[in-house]
């Protein structure tokens, strides 16, 4: 005997696991699952409050959390992290580029050491790269490049043109097709 009182059956064991792993993102642990790519591959972790399509491209050591979601073609590559409320259509965030807040990246290349947090609207073909930041409500749209240390924010719109060095774009400042550079 077992301990238990005769007649009685031991009900077999099962364990309930909604999802692979129990990971901390930075705010504490969090369910997560390891994102399966669409050639079959497996990616990156992806918490079960965030979604990624299955036909988006996550390297295995990419992060997707928070409420982040991303669409498309898109592709989360290196050790790129997009959370928040953050969403990422047809893009390509790559290397250690963090996306963040409400930011929307659609149809645009995030890399390098790159930051894009608050409101922020990237899109039709834009490349942020290099330690550059947008941040606030700014507006980098179209055939535009920001990267080296530079700086997008409060609610400006760049919308072309290269803007790179230590240059800070700020206010309501409307840039187009123009180049700035830092010091």
């Amino acid at each position: 005997m077992t301990g238990q009182p005769p007649g009685e059956k031991r009900a077999p064991r099962t364990q309930f696991r909604a999802t692979e792993y129990l990971v901390d993102f930075g705010a504490g642990p969090v369910s997560a699952r390891i994102h399966t790519n669409a050639d079959g591959t497996p990616g990156g972790l992806v918490a079960d409050t965030a979604e990624a399509e299955d036909t988006v491209h996550i390297d295995r050591d990419a992060r997707v959390f928070g409420n982040a979601r991303v669409f498309g073609s898109s592709r989360i590559e290196g050790k790129a992290k997009v959370h928040d409320n953050a969403r990422i259509h047809d893009s390509v965030i790559a290397g250690q580029a963090d996306i963040s807040g409400n930011a929307t990246v659609e149809d645009a290349t995030v890399e390098g050491l790159a930051r894009v947090s608050g409101d922020v609207r990237i899109g039709n073909g834009a490349l942020i790269g290099g330690r550059a930041t947008v941040r606030g409500a700014a507006k980098v749209l179209g055939d535009a490049v920001i990267d080296g240390d530079a700086v997008v924010e409060d609610t400006a719109w760049v919308a072309g043109g290269h803007i790179t060095g230590a240059t800070v774009i700020g206010g309501s400042t409307t840039v187009r097709n123009g180049e700035v550079h830092g010091l």
